[in-house]
């Protein structure tokens, strides 16, 4: 049998979300995967290696960019925009929300604590079907017990986890304001949480050190959460578009 020979020259490569952005063509979905349903995210996992619609499952760096781009559209696009913005904010904050029906927004983004340091991985697209996707990342990550965020920014080391967990170069005051835009909350009430080192009553990083990556509200703030276990906490998902 004989097959076609392929011109790979006129095959495009897949669009990044960034490029999306760029073009501002919004490729989040616009409500929570498999009508608000929660799953832990191992089970998410299971839920997106069936679809086959060209979308994946939103990591951490699709989420902020994604926020990034409805901030844009809502300040400055045009009424159009600035409605599907509207729309957006209002869909996501409800994901947010842990008292609420919704518990929180996990996205695929898996952080591998250590044990014994404060060596971590940060995997975006953790067991994507589209292992082009897949980026690691191993840096030290510190505890963080619902620190503010702009403490977090204070150090090297913390800027460097945000930087990674959130997948951008944006420097802190930009990821503040886009975090600010997108929660609704003031900076003092946007907080970073990790798993901790020494517990007598939670999970320690050398006793579940896969931990699942998110956003949600809790206690009147907003949590950049890399925390909650893999296959414990339910939450929503969110899907992004990232073929053409």
């Amino acid at each position: 049998m004989t097959f076609p020979k392929i011109d790979f020259s006129k095959i495009l490569p897949i669009p990044t979300l960034e490029e999306f952005a760029r073009k501002q063509e919004l490729c989040l979905d616009e409500v929570s995967a498999d009508n608000g349903r929660k799953r832990t995210q191992d089970d998410w996992f299971k839920y997106w290696s069936k679809i086959k619609d060209g979308r994946v499952m939103a990591s951490m760096g699709d989420l902020y960019t994604s926020f990034k781009l409805i901030k844009k559209m809502r300040e400055s696009g045009t009424a159009e925009e600035q409605a599907i913005a509207q729309r957006y904010l209002n869909s996501l904050r409800e994901d947010f929300d842990w008292p609420g029906k919704k518990n929180w927004l996990v996205s695929s983004t898996r952080l591998i604590y250590s044990g014994n340091s404060l060596d971590t991985r940060i995997i975006h697209h953790y067991r994507s079907n589209g292992l082009e996707l897949t980026k690691e990342v191993i840096l030290e990550v510190p505890i963080y017990r619902g620190i503010e965020i702009e403490d977090v920014f204070s150090s090297d080391r913390g800027s460097a986890y945000l930087q990674a967990l959130l997948d951008t170069e944006d420097d802190p005051e930009m990821i503040i304001s886009v975090l600010e835009f997108i929660s609704g909350k003031r900076r003092n009430e946007i907080k970073s949480l990790t798993a901790i080192d020494k517990s007598n009553q939670w999970l320690t990083r050398s006793q579940s050190p896969n931990r699942a990556s998110g956003f949600n509200y809790f206690n009147c703030a907003f949590l950049v959460n890399g925390y909650i276990n893999t296959y414990i906490n339910p939450a929503c998902s969110r899907g992004v578009l990232l073929t053409p």
